[in-house]
């Protein structure tokens, strides 16, 4: 599965970036190398996993379309979407439950994606 960022393509790197600025700043080097074999992981086997069979390192969030990567405690917003991960938002988990302002951000940006989506389709056709 290719994977993007929900504002396009050329804010991944700044993405990923800024989650590597952020866990070296306070140590967390062996998070992020972990996260990188997750983010190589969902790339070659998606959000479920191989043959259909649920990942450990991911969870679709109760009554949201967002699912949410985990690595340690640092987590990873996305939705799976025609063959794509859209990665929405990250953060360090502190809590034992997801944020609802984090879950909200998340969602927010599904929705922002779903609509320039829409707006690039409808481009097509006219």
């Amino acid at each position: 599965m290719e994977i993007t960022h929900y504002l396009g393509d050329g804010f991944l790197v700044d993405f990923v970036n800024e989650i590597q600025k952020k866990l070296i700043k306070h140590n967390y080097r062996a998070i992020f190398d972990a996260l990188r074999k997750h983010i190589k992981w969902l790339e070659e086997y998606g959000h479920i996993g191989i043959n259909q069979q649920k990942s450990e390192a991911t969870k679709k969030l109760k009554g949201s379309d967002v699912w949410e990567l985990k690595v340690k405690n640092l987590r990873i917003m996305f939705v799976p979407k025609n063959k794509r991960i859209i990665l929405l938002s990250w953060f360090i988990k502190e809590t034992k439950k997801t944020p609802s302002n984090e879950i909200e951000t998340a969602e927010t940006r599904l929705k922002e994606y779903v609509r320039r989506e829409n707006e690039k389709e409808k481009k097509k056709y006219h």
